[in-house]
């Protein structure tokens, strides 16, 4: 029978270990400090969200991650990454935390990485309670995901809906094709991409 750590190994895709327990720690300590809004705090200091993500610690990969990202082995993997900071970041507030103690809060946080032969690697923090009926920030947990693959097909199903969606208000193929062209290089490097009427 395999083990935990076997199977995550050789499991198919992508997979990175992640401890979050600092970047909760730094999260808490920005709340104790007296800020009120920590969403306006972040908007408004965006360094603040780099030093957030860079307390989630990457532990640990897959040889999937270590195919996908062409690294020589996990140890120049994880180095490479722990060495990055996120290109982008996203934020998505459903209220302000300091109503955690009232009601459910949800805090998303969305990253974006450019790694190892120009791979990206998107991660998400999300702030979870253990005990919904008595929340705290002793039985909060900030959960570390990587959602590089979910990313990736929301870009392709957000570029098949604007190439939809155009199709629709254009009258002129000769507007349409660029459009088309300039859309799927947004995905893929597109120099050499052709359509071909049969």
């Amino acid at each position: 029978m395999l083990n935990q750590d076997k199977l995550f190994d050789i499991f198919p895709d992508p997979l990175f270990l992640l401890n979050a327990e600092k970047a909760k720690d730094y999260l808490v300590s920005l709340i104790e400090s007296g800020i009120t809004d920590i969403e306006a705090h972040f908007q408004k200091h965006p360094l603040a969200i780099v030093k957030l993500a860079n307390k989630a610690k990457f532990l640990e990969t897959n040889q999937a991650a270590v195919h996908f990202y062409q690294a020589q082995n996990k140890l120049q993997l994880l180095k490479e990454i722990r060495n990055r900071q996120p290109d982008h970041f996203q934020l998505s507030f459903s209220k302000d935390l300091m109503t955690f103690f009232e009601e459910k809060t949800d805090l998303e946080i969305r990253l974006n990485y450019t790694t190892l032969a120009d791979k990206p690697l998107s991660l998400k923090l999300k702030i979870l309670f253990i005990d919904q009926e008595n929340p705290s920030f002793e039985r909060m947990l900030l959960i570390v995901h990587d959602i590089t693959e979910q990313v990736r097909i929301e870009k392709i199903q957000d570029a098949i809906y604007k190439i939809s969606e155009f199709t629709h208000e254009v009258h002129d193929l000769q507007e349409l094709y660029p459009f088309i062209h300039k859309t799927v290089n947004q995905l893929v490097l597109a120099k050499n991409f052709y359509i071909a009427l049969a």
